[in-house]
């Protein structure tokens, strides 16, 4: 462009040449070619149309194709291009006449585009392109009204997730995908309640067992009650109407020594321990801990030496620390931190234990009178319960948080004054409970927030007093900390988010002005982390939550002018060296059965994601190529045992 800019965008890699669009100097914003010379670097009218407006390029097969304004006449409609000047052409005009058709961004499906578009017959649906106007047809019609499927809790069972939807014409339940729009289906379609109307009575709390799902639903029945599925129509089935009188709304499921434990709530006993085997007659309360009508709201399930530990409240002790061996006589409390009524963990919901080495560690305090709420550890009995150290000394409180455990050192973020907010280490001693990293030197605070560990590297988001909030990465030392990416430059910050292991990538959220909060994924690299996709297109954002990912797809929730919130997916190559542990089985690090893609070895990368029923523990000295821990997740490593890291 001679006259000024061409403000060259949307740039899209195709074999050795990259296609974009540009403004020339008639102002004719059109798509570009170019093999990175100036010869071979040629403008690319639609059907010898100019000034197109070209936008959403994407790869599929080797020809890219886009949306496009081809004349006042069509309107903006799907077009491709095989680099050539021939070649490049309407697709087909979808909506016809002049009357655009609204196609949104699109993903490759080998030599096929998938998207969404509406026309006279239909609402904004699913559709899919061969490249031809005969081979451009509507995928599925899922939804005939507007409004939004309300998707969310987004779960991992094998290559499949587990989530749940509203599908205005039949109700509210548990769907399953593979990432496919022909098996994105009900697991089983909501009953029509009594007298007739649509039951969209939402469930929750799905969590995956073993490959088995239980979740809180109603069901047939207006009341929340525990169910199971296997993700097939007929293996969806309630367990047991705990409550008669109301909701039990069962919630916490975890896995102990071939039962499931969760809280439930009655008439009788308040909300309290239970377990099942999956049978109504196995499904029982384990004890009453606090008596009576009133709660005692059990949490954060831990598994530490073959004992299921948890946080429960009591009127005589407050909120403390409790074990169980499945009996109620076996179900006692550790330890009494803050003597008397008063909590000595303050925390109601969430995790709140983390296991590391042989010990539990989370925060507490012993009283007013003595600490505030500091980092304790616990080895499960009241003699080996201790407050770690005193961070903030006195009575003020440091609030240690975001536990995350690499091999030899747990990390979390902490309070005190002469530091502020900032990065925090530990080796399960008191001398090795130290500050790892004061970001911003002095009392200001760097805010880090712990995000997940990767081949024992930290990803973490932080300011420097130079950035704003961006992702950076840590081996615990100040020589070994470097930002990331600082995505948005100066002190506003991009503020990462919701960092998921995918492939060989990270993928996260983060803020721009251009393009709101959007999906974002590195490697660990500044050249390697970039933009997916501008989801809402503009300053909007499209409000990404909810992200998993299986082998093969990424998915998450996420919302557009045109669809509201729904589930979206994006494919990743998956790693040939990878393997992910399931824990489907045990906790026992040595048995395939709980990995996804055979035993840990020094050729294979180990991702630990989030939500898994357990997670594991290395018994013995074992050689790695590198792993990743989720935030939420965990490893523990025996005392005396070393895990080594081959090459990256």
């Amino acid at each position: 462009n001679t006259a000024g800019s061409s403000n060259p965008d949307r740039i899209t890699v195709v074999n050795n040449h990259i296609f974009f669009t540009a403004t020339d100097a008639a102002a004719n914003n059109s798509l570009w070619k170019s093999d990175g010379t100036n010869a071979g670097t040629i403008q690319l009218p639609v059907d010898a149309v100019v000034n197109t407006s070209p936008s959403f390029l994407i790869n599929a097969g080797g020809t890219v194709f886009f949306r496009a304004t081809v004349s006042a006449a069509i309107g903006q409609e799907l077009c491709k291009s095989d680099g050539t000047v021939q070649g490049t052409v309407l697709v087909k005009d979808i909506y016809t006449g002049t009357t655009t058709s609204n196609i949104t961004p699109m993903t490759a499906l080998g030599s096929n585009v998938i998207f969404g578009a509406n026309d006279a017959d239909f609402n904004i649906e699913p559709r899919i392109s061969n490249g031809t106007a005969q081979g451009t047809t509507l995928l599925k019609d899922i939804n005939a009204r507007t409004d939004q499927s309300a998707a969310s809790q987004l779960i991992t069972v094998g290559n499949e997730v587990f989530f749940i939807a509203n599908d205005y014409r039949k109700g509210a339940g548990v769907w399953k995908s593979d990432g496919t729009e022909a098996n994105t289906r009900f697991v089983k379609e909501p009953a029509v309640l009594s007298p007739p109307q649509i039951n969209f009575n939402t469930p929750s709390f799905i969590t995956n067992i073993n490959g088995t799902v239980y979740f809180s639903w109603t069901g047939e029945v207006q009341d929340m009650e525990l169910w199971k599925t296997d993700g097939t129509s007929e293996g969806t089935v309630q367990i047991k109407n705990i409550n008669p009188s109301g909701h039990s709304e069962p919630r916490e499921f975890f896995a102990f020594n071939g039962a499931i434990y969760f809280s439930a709530a009655t008439a009788a006993e308040g909300r309290e321990l239970w377990k099942t085997d999956g049978t109504d007659a196995g499904t029982v309360l384990v004890k009453d801990i606090n008596p009576g009508t009133a709660n005692s709201t059990p949490i954060s399930f831990t598994i530490l030496n073959n004992q299921l530990f948890f946080v429960a409240t009591s009127a005589a002790n407050g909120r403390e620390l409790w074990k169980t061996d499945g009996t109620s006589n076996g179900t006692v409390m550790v330890k009494d931190m803050n003597e008397g009524t008063g909590d000595g963990i303050s925390f109601t919901s969430g995790k709140v234990l983390y296991d590391f080495q042989g010990a539990l560690y989370y925060t507490a305090t012993n009283g007013a009178a003595n600490s505030g709420f500091e980092i304790w550890k616990s080895d499960g009995t009241a003699n080996g319960t201790i407050m770690l150290k005193d961070i903030n000394p006195g009575t003020a409180s440091s609030q240690p948080g975001q536990f995350l455990a690499a091999s030899n050192v747990l990390y979390f973020s902490a309070t005190e004054p002469t530091t502020g907010s900032e990065l925090w280490k530990t080796d399960g001693t008191t001398a090795g409970t130290v500050i790892a990293l004061d970001m911003i030197p002095g009392t200001g605070s760097g805010g880090a927030g712990l995000k997940l560990i990767r081949n024992d590297t930290l990803y973490f988001t932080t300011s420097n007093g130079t950035t704003g909030s961006e992702l950076f990465k840590t081996d615990g030392t100040p020589a070994g900390t470097f930002l990331v990416k600082d995505i948005v430059p100066g002190a506003t910050g991009s503020s990462p988010d919701l960092l998921t292991i995918a492939g060989n990538d990270i993928y996260f959220i983060a803020t721009t002005t251009a393009e709101g909060r959007e999906l974002w994924k590195t490697d660990g690299t500044a050249a390697g982390t970039n933009l997916v996709m501008d989801i809402f297109p503009g300053s909007s954002s499209s409000n990404i939550n909810n992200m998993v990912a299986t082998n093969t797809h990424l998915f998450f929730t996420a919302n557009t002018p045109q669809y509201s919130l729904e589930v979206w997916t994006v494919p990743f190559a998956a790693s040939n060296d990878e393997t992910q542990w399931t824990g489907n089985t045990s906790t026992n690090w040595f048995d395939a059965s709980n990995w996804s893609n055979g035993l840990p070895d020094a050729g294979k990368h180990i991702v630990i994601p989030a939500g898994r029923p357990r997670y594991p523990i290395i018994t013995a000295n074992t050689t790695i190529k590198k792993m990743t821990v989720s935030q939420g997740a965990s490893v523990q490593i025996a005392a005396g045992i070393q895990v080594l890291f081959g090459s990256n």
